[in-house]
Order: C-alpha cells, then sequence, then structure tokens
C-alpha cells in the first residue's frame, strides 16, 4: 500500500511538471484531479472486489472444557449416565 502511494505520489509531481507551464494554480488543479481520478479508482476497486465477510468463531480450548463439564454435570443430578 505504502509502494503504491509513493509511486502515485511520483506520478502526481511528474503531472505537475509536465503542466508547470500552465501556471501554478492549473498545474496544482491538474495534480489535484489526477489524485481524484486514482482515490475513485481505489474506491471502485474496493466495492467491485473486496469483500468482508461477518466474523466466525469456533469454541476456545477453555470454552469446550467448561461445555463439556456442564453437560457430564447435568447428567450426573438428573441421573442420565
Amino acid at each position: 500500500m505504502h509502494m503504491g502511494i509513493a509511486l502515485m505520489l511520483g506520478f502526481a509531481d511528474i503531472v505537475q511538471t509536465q503542466t508547470a507551464h500552465l501556471g501554478p494554480r492549473k498545474s496544482y488543479k491538474a495534480v489535484f484531479w489526477f489524485e481524484t481520478g486514482l482515490a475513485g479508482f481505489g474506491l471502485l476497486l474496493v466495492i467491485f472486489f473486496v469483500r468482508i465477510r461477518h466474523a466466525k468463531s469456533e469454541l476456545t480450548q477453555d470454552e469446550r472444557q467448561e461445555l463439556e463439564e456442564g453437560r457430564t454435570a447435568r447428567e450426573n443430578t438428573t441421573g442420565d449416565v
């Protein structure tokens, strides 16, 4: 991610250098729109290709042991052995 940011900032500097003849205001405006386009492209990538599923987890070993001990205790009190 950081490499991509550094690379695109380098390209933004190239855009600024190549549009310097337009004056500082238009040159910076060109860089702004270039970076805005990159941000929009990144947003589209996330929307269409990144899927975050609901978190799932299993019981920990301690929780399994407590659950098993609870079942054993219930079975002993009801007489179902």
